[in-house]
């Protein structure tokens, strides 16, 4: 398994393509235009016995949304009170110079357009006076959200749900903040057609489609499911 942020992979699979072969059996990424961009290279998907049932709306015949991934504000609850965070607009409040943990607008078209909603809706002063806040921008949630859990960053953002489970479980004093309308990343799935285990790959996405491989994805608020009544 190689794991990296969405950017990072996106990068690496299409210099594979662009070489004339994706290493990969099956590849997951937080964005579809991958797929678009190079419909050849994967594997049609409609034959899998899960396919049928599974929601038109998360499916073509090339990939699968297997989980969304809503990008959330987290605060740190040593450091911000309750109701002192409420909206995205108090985050530019110059009390949290130095104190904001960022994703950076490059790691995913998900965030960057996350970026280009909050400009859109609060304007460019909002985007300037953010920025005065000399942000510490990372390149993916997990580390982004563990500056706030360590008390390095009093806010971050935006988070994908799924990192939050292990760092809650652990003890560590953060909290979601409901700060309105927010976007997110749907997780999609393919097969490379060239894949050199192409029936393992086929099993594997089959798998993460049925309501048992939804709940190890999403269950316990790791992301939201496709599928109906996933527990969590």
């Amino acid at each position: 398994i190689f794991n990296a942020p969405t950017t990072a992979l996106k990068i690496r699979a299409q210099s594979e393509i662009d070489a004339g072969k994706l290493q990969a059996d099956l590849i997951g990424l937080g964005e579809h235009m991958i797929y678009d961009l190079n419909e050849k290279v994967f594997a049609p998907i409609s034959d899998l016995p899960r396919y049928a049932a599974f929601p038109e709306r998360y499916k073509t015949s090339k990939y699968a949304v297997t989980s969304i991934q809503p990008a959330v504000l987290v605060v740190n609850t040593n450091k911000v009170k309750k109701g002192e965070i409420t909206k995205w607009t108090d985050m530019a409040n110059p009390k949290w110079k130095g104190q904001l943990a960022m994703l950076g607008i490059n790691s995913s078209i998900s965030i960057s357009s996350m970026y280009v909603d909050l400009a859109k809706k609060y304007g460019d002063d909002f985007m300037k006076r953010l920025g005065a806040l000399r942000p510490n921008f990372q390149s993916s949630s997990a580390p982004t959200v563990q500056l706030a859990a360590a008390g390095e960053a009093a806010l971050s953002l935006p988070i994908s749900v799924s990192v939050l489970p292990a760092l809650e479980k652990a003890g560590a004093p953060i909290a979601v903040v409901d700060a309105g309308p927010i976007t997110g990343a749907q997780i999609t799935v393919g097969i490379s057609a060239t894949a050199a285990h192409p029936n393992a790959a086929r099993f594997l996405l089959n798998f993460m489609m049925t309501n048992e491989g939804q709940l190890i994805q999403n269950g316990g608020r790791l992301g939201g499911s496709p599928l109906p009544n996933i527990a969590g």
